[in-house]
């Protein structure tokens, strides 16, 4: 999932730029440049310099339970039936969670950091009725987090049929000398 999403476009980047002058990485090596980075720490130690640098408080990237993670309005969407999540509409969570004050509809606009949509379950899972579906959280109004809310319930799809396997999160990548290409999971990476 996200380590998957995170390592390969961190190794794309790092592809692009180590071609850019010549040092020949092949794909692959990017891959693991980027895991190993990762699971040395040395990724965490760049992030809190670039949180330093833009000014933010670095204590909260070694203590996340510090930050006050709290939204005056909040409502949890439940599982109406037994079944299977069938589709979570990312383009609706996307535009809710603007809504919510999550992100912006005009370029000035401030984000609210703590608004937002929490989502406890993910397509395929299996849910019975009072499952935790989604939780939204607003610093705006209650009718900001009822329409949200709607907004949600109608995005999930559910299904009596088992799900198949989630498609992978990646299926190609753009290379310089290929073009389009089929993207393949290294192993190393395959359930993360």
């Amino acid at each position: 999932g996200l380590v998957q999403l995170a390592v390969a476009e961190t190794a794309q980047m790092l592809f692009q730029s180590k071609n850019n002058i010549n040092q020949q990485m092949t794909f692959e090596q990017c891959i693991d440049e980027a895991h190993d980075a990762l699971l040395s720490g040395k990724a965490l130690d760049k992030f809190r310099e670039m949180v330093v640098a833009q000014g933010g408080d670095v204590s909260v990237v070694d203590d996340v339970d510090s930050y006050p993670l709290t939204a005056q309005y909040s409502t949890t969407i439940h599982a109406k039936q037994n079944a299977y999540v069938a589709n979570m509409n990312a383009l609706i969570f996307g535009q809710s969670s603007v809504q919510l004050g999550a992100g912006r509809q005009v370029v000035n606009s401030p984000v609210d950091a703590v608004a937002g949509i929490w989502c406890h379950v993910k397509v395929g899972d299996k849910v019975v009725p009072g499952d935790p579906v989604a939780t939204l959280f607003t610093n705006l109004s209650t009718e900001a987090l009822d329409l949200a809310s709607e907004q949600v319930q109608g995005a999930i799809e559910y299904s009596s049929l088992e799900q198949a396997s989630r498609p992978q999160i990646i299926s190609h990548r753009v290379s310089s000398s290929v073009g389009i290409e089929d993207f393949v999971m290294p192993d190393r990476l395959k359930g993360n």
